[in-house]
């Protein structure tokens, strides 16, 4: 059998600490560094989920009323025909988006992901 060493004991408290680390991240709220990207016809505009707002977005003719809390982004109310972006729910995970046809407008997350996911891009 091996005799326990420094560099044993160094890579015991180095494993430790990361794991740690990785526990004390868990805590983080979900989306707290995560960004709303809005691509509309007036361009591109960031929004940080950990703000809690709702503006409303004029895109093509069409009004989106857009709120953002909690960590999370929907649109709750628009005045275009078939109204599906306000059907498609709350979205907080980098990746997800919400699409609004009509009025061409993009609503993306960007930044961290919870829960110790990854996405590719």
């Amino acid at each position: 059998m091996k005799d326990f060493r420094f560099g044993d004991a160094v890579t015991i408290a180095l494993v430790m600490a990361v794991g740690v680390i990785l526990m004390l991240f868990s805590f983080l709220p979900k989306g707290a560094g995560a960004i709303l990207v809005v691509e509309s016809e007036g361009g591109e505009s960031r929004y940080s989920l950990a703000e809690d707002s709702e503006f409303n977005l004029i895109s093509h003719g069409y009004t989106l009323h857009i709120i953002i809390k909690d960590h999370a982004v929907w649109v709750d109310s628009s005045d275009c025909d078939d109204g599906v972006c306000t059907h498609m729910g709350k979205i907080d995970e980098a990746g997800e988006t919400i699409f609004c046809v009509p009025s061409r407008v993009a609503l993306r997350i960007e930044g961290e992901v919870s829960d110790g996911d990854a996405v590719a891009g």
